[in-house]
């Protein structure tokens, strides 16, 4: 793995000493498990709407889920 240096995010840290975080892409486990398993239930899906149609629905749906999960965590540190 090859890492950019340049994208090393230095910050104070315990005890005021330098701490790196560096931001990694990591796929979900939706992403991991629908690539391991095929769901034959969703091919019969995509061949009845259409591919074009499917993606857009797909896309909405990923939007709503991705609403939800901003919300909650705004919810969580709101009451926390």
């Amino acid at each position: 793995m090859n890492i950019d240096l340049t994208k090393i995010k230095w910050v104070k840290g315990k005890y005021g000493l330098p701490d790196a975080y560096y931001k990694l892409r990591i796929p979900s486990v939706t992403n991991i498990i629908g690539e391991m398993i095929p769901d034959p239930e969703l091919d019969k899906w995509i061949k009845k709407v259409g591919k074009e149609e499917a993606d857009k629905i797909t896309e909405a749906a990923s939007n709503r889920g991705t609403a939800f999960h901003f919300f909650f965590r705004k919810f969580l540190n709101y009451i926390f």
